[in-house]
């Protein structure tokens, strides 16, 4: 188990407000780092984590990765157009994938999704379907409310687009299991 201490065992405690907060702070980071996940043989944990289900995603994405480098060539070279409405298609098909993706093992692991082994990449998976979500509402409103898909406000946000393609690395690590069991 993973323990992080802010303060070294030959110093002595700190004294005062502050000191107690960070003694109580080091004491629930603890506690929080020590939780496991109990094994679970659910129908939905065996469905999230079958090695077909796994090999689908990642295939999702690495498309997503190569899309996202397409739909950002396209964007320095038509800087001045809106996307296409195949890309906007293909983004709110992949922001229902990854919502289904996200839900599905939000069901399978319950209140353990925020501590199991992969909680790190679960919540960096909430946060990116949480702006993708939000990225697309702003695409549809904006596009029925006639104002066009002038997003030139939203292309700021595109930096976290590169957040996306960390999920390649959770990729190879899928990959690197498989290489160990063969």
């Amino acid at each position: 188990s993973r323990r992080i201490k802010f303060q070294d065992k030959d110093e002595p405690p700190s004294r005062g407000r502050l000191g107690r907060l960070r003694e109580r702070f080091d004491d629930a980071l603890d506690w929080w780092m020590c939780l496991e996940e109990p094994p679970c043989d659910s129908c939905m944990h065996r469905f999230v984590h079958q090695p077909q289900v796994e090999s689908i995603c990642a295939a999702v994405i690495a498309f997503n990765t190569a899309f996202a480098i397409y739909t950002t060539n396209y964007e320095i070279d038509n800087i001045s157009k809106d996307p296409t409405y195949f890309m906007v298609a293909v983004e709110l098909g992949l922001v229902f994938f990854y919502g289904t993706e996200l839900g599905l093992k939000l069901v399978a692991h319950g209140r353990w999704f925020f501590l199991n082994e992969d909680m790190s990449w679960n919540i960096l998976d909430l946060l990116l379907v949480v702006q993708s979500i939000y990225e697309q509402a702003i695409v549809l409103l904006l596009s029925t409310n006639g104002a066009g898909l002038n997003l030139s406000f939203m292309r700021s946000m595109r930096i976290l687009k590169v957040a996306k393609v960390l999920r390649v690395v959770k990729v190879l690590k899928f990959f690197t299991a498989l290489r160990l069991i063969m």
